[in-house]
């Protein structure tokens, strides 16, 4: 039985979102995804600046599938990415920032996507926050290490994978920190998965942003680009 609650439908999804960001279903086609249609990538790009995220977050939410072009640029970069938060500090987390974003954009590989899953990821509210953070590159020891490292949340690999599953019980705490790392308010979030949204929200430690930041344009990269800013990253940190 799962535990971590199944996910209620898109059209309930996108409702909650909706009415956190205090919109109405003012289109067609808006209204017909809440009538229970698919909703293909050219209405989810359109709609995703609209509520505040980014596109492959709303296919997340919406639980469609992430176009190729879409996802991250190299899957092998998630091993990296394991280590990339850890090891930066909040002296050194700019100036990667700043390194990420300076290095060209290069074509995809056989290697695109995302990294694979010890468990399949099944269409529950866990799994939404699990491939919120996918989008992210980030395989279940990336996400293990990047909570920890960001937020109070420190979770076995294991258990990410039960999130994954919905074999884990949601905890108001993780929908926070999750947010955190996807850089959501953590009211859009919990909204999101059926929670009272939190009030007052909760304080963010200084440059999770930063590091959120950091997360998302890392994606665009391919593993020897991720290596290179990791290198930075061990550099400023004297190792």
């Amino acid at each position: 039985m799962d535990e971590f609650g199944p996910y209620p439908g898109r059209a309930v999804m996108l409702t909650r979102l909706l009415s956190y960001r205090g919109l109405d279903a003012d289109t067609a086609d808006v209204r017909a995804v809440l009538d229970g249609v698919e909703p293909d990538p050219a209405l989810v790009a359109r709609l995703a600046p609209v509520v505040g995220l980014h596109t492959a977050d709303l296919h997340a939410v919406l639980w469609t599938e992430v176009p190729e072009e879409l996802t991250p640029l190299d899957a092998g970069a998630a091993r990296t990415m394991r280590e990339l938060v850890r090891d930066a500090t909040e002296a050194s987390v700019a100036d990667a920032l700043a390194f990420a974003r300076s290095l060209p954009q290069h074509p995809r590989t056989p290697r695109d996507g995302f990294p694979p899953a010890d468990r399949p990821i099944r269409p529950t509210l866990g799994g939404v926050l699990v491939r919120l953070l996918r989008n992210r590159n980030l395989d279940q020891i990336g996400m293990a290490r990047t909570l920890a490292s960001l937020t109070p949340t420190y979770l076995s690999v294991s258990t990410y994978a039960m999130i994954g599953a919905g074999r884990a019980e949601l905890r108001p705490g993780w929908v926070a920190d999750f947010a955190a790392v996807v850089d959501l308010d953590p009211g859009c979030l919990a909204a999101l998965t059926g929670f009272p949204v939190p009030d007052p929200l909760p304080a963010r430690a200084p440059m999770t942003g930063a590091y959120a930041e950091l997360l998302w344009e890392m994606r665009r990269l391919t593993a020897d680009q991720v290596a290179e800013v990791h290198a930075l990253v061990r550099a400023r940190a004297g190792r």
